[in-house]
């Protein structure tokens, strides 16, 4: 049997992702049941990080030039 991706109870129907209580319930109502009270983790890294740095012109021109 299929399983509600946001509370994990049975669905009733095969083709339904939520269970009946979660698809009738406002997206806020879901957001505070079901929302983690910690914060995100200290170990975590963020995953826009900082941006690459490009090579240099003169860099590039020194690789292809041989």
């Amino acid at each position: 049997m299929k399983r509600c991706i946001i509370c994990n109870n049975p669905v009733e129907h095969p083709l339904h992702d939520f269970c009946d209580r979660c698809f009738h319930s406002r997206i806020d109502e879901l957001q505070e049941r079901y929302s983690k009270k910690e914060g995100p983790s200290s170990a975590r890294e963020d995953i826009g990080g900082a941006p690459a740095s490009e090579p240099s012109k003169e860099d590039t021109a020194s690789y292809f030039v041989s």
